[in-house]
């Protein structure tokens, strides 16, 4: 799924699950596909031995949340 993205731009550039307002009661749903497809990518780059277990959980951490917190300048509640 992300292959191809990560390849050229590296994950900086896949900072968060973006979406517009005019589907607002399917956002939930399309952040869980969102999250479903980073662990699949990073599942896919621990069997490559691209990166450790440790380093993937770090890698989603900040790819579902601080990517976005840090991009949006949004405030910690």
């Amino acid at each position: 799924m992300n292959d191809n993205v990560v390849e050229t731009a590296g994950y900086y550039n896949l900072a968060g699950f973006n979406d517009d307002t005019r589907a607002f009661l399917s956002l939930p749903a399309r952040q869980e596909l969102w999250r479903r497809g980073v662990a699949l990518h990073l599942g896919d780059e621990i069997d490559r031995g691209i990166l450790t277990r440790n380093e993937a959980e770090g890698v989603a951490k900040w790819l579902v949340h601080d990517a976005a917190v840090g991009s949006y300048r949004l405030k910690k509640v």
